[in-house]
């Protein structure tokens, strides 16, 4: 695919609790039906643009091996949200049971069981609804500080939902070539050479206690439970 019809979000444009209306009109402003935005964001982005047949492509990652990285790169980044409290000694088990940030919590979870109800509503009442949103999903502040944190069997069953009615592909990072090639079999795309893929910083997996282990079991449940139903096409050589 030609890269003019890639478009990139890594900046929370297409946050559903607060998007970036200047975004979604660039968006829309192209007449090519067949753009691909890629990046970071949750289900229910095709909402915002009115887009009645989306199609959705996604990896899910290890929830363990996630959480180490995503917690690895906040000690690393001076601009990132949680920088300054892992200096003053902030754990990661501290992190995950004080209700610090959402990526520690059922996170895959969370951004795929959007209820595309809501953000219907959203649009409609964007003042009164947008802080509710945010909530509601775990993703944004309440008034009182912590992200939400609250999550319930039901929201992995909308989250299965969604992937088997709006995702023409699931891939698996751990097995990052397999699911390329399968990928761009269903795309039509020309199949990738084998290659290493690489983090952009160096992985590392600490010895955890007891403790910060089950954190993250009891935190990641919707989670884990998630990544094995997916992962089960891939236990096979493909």
């Amino acid at each position: 695919m030609p890269q003019d019809r890639l478009i990139t979000t890594y900046n929370g444009e297409l946050a559903i609790y607060a998007p970036s209306h200047e975004f979604i009109d660039q968006v829309k402003s192209r007449s090519d039906a067949q753009t691909i935005i890629y990046g970071h964001y949750g289900f229910g982005a095709h909402r915002l643009f009115d887009d009645p047949e989306p199609r959705y492509i996604t990896f899910l990652r290890d929830p363990g091996r996630r959480i180490l990285s995503f917690f690895a790169h906040q000690a690393r980044e001076p601009q990132s949200r949680l920088y300054a409290s892992i200096a003053k000694g902030l754990t990661l088990k501290n992190a995950i049971t004080g209700h610090l940030a959402p990526e520690v919590n059922n996170y895959a979870t969370r951004i795929l069981s959007t209820d595309l109800t809501l953000v219907g509503a959203l649009r409609a009442h964007p003042s009164s609804l947008q802080l509710a949103a945010g909530i509601w999903n775990g993703l944004g502040h309440g008034p009182s500080g912590p992200y939400d944190q609250v999550l319930h069997r039901v929201h992995h069953e909308i989250a299965v939902e969604n992937l088997d009615r709006y995702f023409v592909f699931t891939g698996i990072t751990e097995r990052m070539h397999a699911s390329t090639v399968r990928l761009s079999r269903i795309m039509g795309w020309n199949a990738p050479d084998r290659q290493a893929f690489l983090n952009a910083a160096p992985e590392s997996h600490p010895d955890l206690d007891p403790e910060t282990e089950l954190a993250i079991f009891n935190y990641n449940a919707l989670d884990i439970d998630l990544y094995k139903r997916c992962a089960q096409d891939w236990i096979e050589p493909f």
